[in-house]
Order: C-alpha cells, then structure tokens, then sequence
C-alpha cells in the first residue's frame, strides 16, 4: 500500500488507497507516517489493539446518553467531581466517543462512523455543553468575580473558571476525536449533520477558547491545542504552524536540564502525576508538529528524554522525586506520592506511552512502555486529554516497521 500525501493542496488530508482508509483523515492532527504505518500493520494488528471495547460498554453507554448542556458546581481544586451533577458521566461519555470513533475508523465501519456522527450532530444542536459558565470573552478571560479562582488556601471555594475549564476541554476534545476520524464520513448523505458539529465546534467552542499567549502546562498547553486544530481544520495552516512554533518554544523553556518540569515536578504529593501529564504534553505537541510540518528543537527533543529518564526512576522509586517535590508548588508534600499503580491504564494522558516508543524505539525507557501491559491498557484507546485515544495507531503502526 502506498499513500499520497496531497497536505498542503487538500486542507491538511490524508488519502490511503487501502480499505482501511477509503475516507480522509487531517493530517493537522497526526502525521502521515504513524497512520500509514497502522493501517499496514494488518487487519488482525490495528483491529485488536484498536477494538478493546469495540461494541461493548462505550457504545451502549453512548446510544443511551446524552452530552451535558451545562456543567456546575466545581471548587477551585476540583476535588469535587463526585458531586458535581453530570460531570463523571460526561467525561466518562466524552472518552467512550473518543474510544469508538478510533475503533470505528480502523475497521472503516460504515454504520458505526454514521451512528456516531448522528450522535455528536444530536448533542451539537442541543448546545452540549455551551451552557456552562464561560470565563472567556473575545479571547481573553473575563475579569469577572463569578470566574475567579482560589479565593480559599484550601481550594474549597464554587469556581465557575473550572466549570468553564471543564466543560470546554471536554468539547474541543470531542471535537478533535470528530475532526480525526468522522469530519469526511458521507458529507453528501449527512450534510446537515456536519453543518450542526462545525457549527457547535467553530462557532460555538471556539468562542469559549482563550488566545493562547503564554505557553504553560495544563489545558492543552495554555489553549494552543484546540486553536491549532480550528485554525488547520478551517485551512488556516500557516496561523496553525506558527502557533505550533510557538508553543514548541515556550516547552523547551520550562524543562530543565535535569528533565524536571516547573511548576510540576514540583507539586508535592502530586509531583509525580503533574510530571506524568506534563510529558503528555509535550510529546504530543511534538505529533501536532510534526503532522504540520513544523521543525521540533533538538533541545526540546533532548530534554523530554530526561524527563522520561526521570519518571521512569520516580515510579520504581518514588524517593526518586522528592528533591523536587517538596517545593510543594499549590500543594503539600509529606513524603508521598498520590500516584496509580497501574499508570498505563489510566483514561487520561496516557496517549504518551505509545507514542514514546515509536518515535525512540532505540531509547533505554522505549521496551518498558512498549510491552502488553501498556498496550492491553485503557491508555491505547483512551484520553479524555487529547480527546481520542491513538495510542492503539502507534502500537500497530510499530508493529507494521518490525
């Protein structure tokens, strides 16, 4: 199989001569070389690493529910979530859409990318969760008492920030799982199911994300995220490569030259997790770059290895970590590390320890993340962070250059 790669003529678009990839995939979210290889990785391949829960569970629970129009309710520490009506379901649902619409494009299954487009077209026109508080207004955060934040050392205090944070990282989520995998599927015969999403993505998210500006971790790397995507999916690709730009710099100015990362790796009982999902963020910034083309800084690329040199250490030995956790950054430190055993099976942030092992399979750290613990975890089709969960793409596409 031979693919043609047409980004900068098509809008950014992949087109495959084989089966599996009849449709167009945007090349502004991943690189043309990882989909390739997946989708010549073999039927078997792609399908079981893909297909975890394919028909079970996440398409049961989405045919039965409905997307959230308003989350409320969280405390500046977010700690809450249990009480927070219809915010575990709604995450839980934006991850099963994720989840299937990646299964759904591997096995090019016609009925099911049709289900689920009519499903997102359904929670599009009813405004799915565009009635939650916004702190954004023309771009900038609004500077109003009801979005402040942290008015209490304890973290105890209602915001409506991270409401608004909540429920718009959740949307532009979904909106990406939509643009990656269902955005081409039948244009003619659900034209005006595709007009009520990009009319809910471009102008109703859209009008919820903050100009991104500074670069910092967390919320898809200070808003850069689902701008790039908007900006490459409306065929803006030059405003997308140079945010992209940007956002790779300012990265490679907040890790060390030991790997730790600011303002996370310093997070007290929580260091751990913060440097777990900071790496996250980097190395898939580093896929949305190279899917636009955009050149990665070796200083960046040399440092995100220390930075898994250091992670790797601090989860065999959580001591390992402690030099920079107890700067107890907006948290406590007293020893522990409130960290999951089972990492690779997390549903958010995971994507990473796919995609590691892909891009630096000679690397030291590559076998410990590349082997059927991690790929039997929910962390291959799963992340409530990037939206989709390709981390199944990867593992089929390392298996195909074996």
């Amino acid at each position: 199989m031979r693919c043609t790669v047409f980004a900068l003529v098509c809008m950014e678009f992949l087109f495959c001569s084989t089966p599996h990839a009849q449709e167009a995939m945007p090349l502004s979210i991943l690189p043309a070389d990882v989909v390739e290889l997946a989708l010549t990785s073999g039927e078997a391949t792609a399908k079981s690493l893909c297909d975890v829960d394919y028909g079970g569970t996440a398409m049961t629970r989405l045919r039965a529910s409905k997307l959230a129009r308003k989350i409320e309710g969280f405390n500046s520490r977010m700690d809450n979530e249990d009480k927070v009506a219809g915010a575990t379901e709604t995450r839980q649902l934006a991850g099963y859409f994720g989840q299937t619409s990646i299964s759904a494009f591997v096995r090019q299954d016609q009925k099911v990318k049709t289900e689920l487009v009519r499903l997102l077209s359904s929670w599009a026109r009813d405004g799915a969760l565009l009635a939650s508080a916004s702190c954004v207004k023309n771009g900038s955060l609004s500077g109003s008492t009801k979005c402040g934040e942290w008015r209490r050392k304890d973290g105890q205090d209602l915001s409506s920030m991270k409401d608004a944070t909540f429920s718009t990282f959740l949307a532009v989520g979904i909106a990406r799982s939509y643009l990656l995998t269902l955005r081409d599927h039948d244009r003619e015969g659900l034209a005006a199911e595709h007009l009520a999403i990009e009319n809910w993505i471009f102008s109703g998210v859209a009008k919820r994300l903050k100009k991104p500006s500074q670069v910092y971790f967390g919320l898809n790397i200070g808003w850069y995220w689902p701008t790039i995507n908007i900006a490459a999916a409306q065929g803006r690709t030059e405003v997308a490569r140079k945010l992209t730009s940007r956002g790779l710099a300012g990265l490679t100015g907040l890790i060390a030259e030991d790997g730790s990362i600011k303002d996370r790796t310093t997070r007290g009982n929580r260091a751990l997790w913060y440097h777990y999902t900071s790496i996250g963020e980097i190395v898939m910034t580093m896929e949305l770059a190279r899917a636009l083309q955009v050149p990665i800084p070796a200083r960046l690329e040399g440092r995100l290895h220390k930075a898994v040199d250091l992670f790797v250490r601090a989860v065999d030995d959580h001591k390992a970590i402690d030099k920079w956790a107890r700067g107890a950054h907006n948290s406590v430190y007293d020893g522990r590390q409130e960290f999951r055993t089972d990492w690779w099976n997390y549903d958010f942030a995971g994507t990473w320890l796919h995609v590691y092992p892909f891009r630096y399979p000679e690397s030291p750290n590559a076998a410990r993340f590349d082997n059927e613990l991690v790929k039997a975890g929910e962390s291959a089709t799963v992340d409530t962070d990037f939206g989709v969960g390709v981390g199944c793409l990867y593992d089929a596409a390392g298996s195909s250059r074996q």
